[in-house]
This record gives C-alpha cells, sequence and structure tokens, in this order.
C-alpha cells in the first residue's frame, strides 16, 4: 500500500470546501418515530482505519459518509445526503431561497 498517495488529503479538503452546517443529529426518523437512516452511526469512519479494513476503502466511506449544507459559490447551495446517495442544488434570489 506505500503507492498509493494516503498522505494527500486534497480529496477530504475539497469534501468539506464551502461547509455551512450538518444536521445534527444526523438521524432521519419516519411520521411514526422509527429510526430510518442513522448517519451518526458511521461516526467511526473519524477513527483510524483499522488493519482489517482497506484504507482506499476507509477513506471512500470517509467521503460518502459526509452530509450537510455547502455553498458552492456565492449564492449556490448544495445539500449532501448520503441517506440517499444524492445531493441536491439551491440558489438564492432576491425573494429569498429557491431549489433550481
Amino acid at each position: 500500500m506505500s503507492h498509493l498517495p494516503f498522505d494527500d488529503t486534497t480529496d477530504l479538503t475539497s469534501a468539506d470546501r464551502g461547509f455551512v452546517t450538518a444536521l445534527d443529529p444526523a438521524v432521519i426518523t419516519a411520521d411514526d418515530g422509527r429510526v430510518v437512516w442513522d448517519n451518526d452511526s458511521y461516526a467511526f469512519l473519524d477513527d483510524p482505519c483499522p488493519d482489517t479494513a482497506h484504507p482506499s476503502l476507509w477513506r471512500q466511506a470517509r467521503l460518502c459518509a459526509r452530509q450537510g449544507l455547502h455553498e458552492v459559490t456565492e449564492g449556490i447551495y448544495q445539500v449532501t445526503r448520503p441517506s440517499s446517495g444524492s445531493s441536491s442544488p439551491y440558489s438564492r434570489n432576491r425573494t429569498g431561497r429557491s431549489r433550481s
């Protein structure tokens, strides 16, 4: 694994660029109170990669587990939701924010 650039954390830094806020707690519940997604359960990914996991997969999992609101550029925002594996762009206009 020494040939892989694990000291280069550009991808992690880029993923946090423009970060505004995140769900806290990052738990989504159904109308009846059932937990349907618990992104907080992935907090273990902040720990060092164990010997039993491939470092590249660990790093990718850390990137995929990020959630929150990011300002992409002035007035353009993106909501990242690992629960659905997607992101949604939003823009700010004269009357407030609207979804693109």
